[in-house]
């Protein structure tokens, strides 16, 4: 026999329900563990198809009591993402941990106006380094484009030996910053400023020779760092400029290891 084939009965088909439209008030403000109640504001506009919608934004005219310490924020002079950060109403002094040296210290809140007010830094811009790895940090950047200038400027006028000797302190300038460059350059750079001024027949420069004496010292040469030293201050070369230069080198010799 031929099986016969039952037919499905074809079911009611089922009402979709409404979605349930919530009766909840619009937002009216926003809770922030440091500003306190925030009034959000309804802001209308228009989508791209045309149809007008509703949104929130912080009240920038709000002004919540300052804590102790607090410094007053303006909040239309702060660059933020307005879906991502609430402006800061205010700036309190922040703890934080120098990434460099490890060390504590204060990001204080007359800091955070200046960083995120005068300078318009965005608010994901934070300090990371505490305020002397970041003046050390600035010191190298400055002791870099020395270097790039003064040898820029040697290159040009190879035969000055005033460029020699300004590129042998960018050098060493630079070492002290931030252990970075070459001691042989430096000195190389005060024998050439030396021997350039004895062959156009001028005064060799005395300064030269403190240069060359710091370049040895920093390289742990102490006898050839002290002969160079005490050949300086014997020099008679006076001056403003010579006067520190000849601080520092009494108070290395002073301090200097002897053999």
């Amino acid at each position: 026999m031929t099986a016969v084939k039952q037919r499905k009965v074809p079911q009611p088909k089922q009402k979709r329900r409404p979605k349930a439209v919530s009766s909840a008030p619009p937002p009216s403000v926003q809770r922030h563990p440091l500003f306190g109640k925030i009034p959000l504001l309804p802001e209308t506009w228009t989508d791209a198809t045309g149809k007008e919608r509703v949104s929130y934004a912080y009240d920038l005219d709000y002004q919540p009591e300052l804590p102790k310490g607090a410094v007053r924020g303006n909040v239309r002079r702060q660059h933020f993402c307005i879906q991502c950060h609430v402006p800061r109403y205010f700036y309190v002094d922040l703890q934080r941990v120098c990434e460099q040296c490890k060390s504590e210290f204060v990001f204080s809140g007359k800091e955070q106006k200046y960083w995120y007010e005068t300078l318009q830094f965005h608010f994901d811009s934070v300090a990371k380094h505490c305020p002397d790895c970041r003046k050390k940090r600035r010191s190298a950047k400055i002791a870099q484009e020395h270097v790039a200038k003064a040898t820029a400027e040697a290159q040009a006028t190879p035969k000055d030996p005033a460029k020699q000797l300004a590129l042998a302190e960018a050098v060493i300038r630079l070492l002290e910053a931030r252990n970075e460059g070459s001691l042989e350059k430096a000195v190389a750079a005060c024998r050439r400023a030396r021997r350039l001024a004895r062959d156009s027949s001028r005064p060799e420069p005395s300064a030269a020779m403190f240069w060359e004496a710091k370049a040895q010292a920093l390289a742990g040469r102490v006898d050839a760092a002290t002969k160079l030293y005490e050949s300086f201050l014997a020099s008679a070369a006076t001056g403003r400029d010579v006067a520190p230069l000849k601080r520092e080198a009494k108070a290395w010799l002073t301090s200097a290891p002897r053999a």
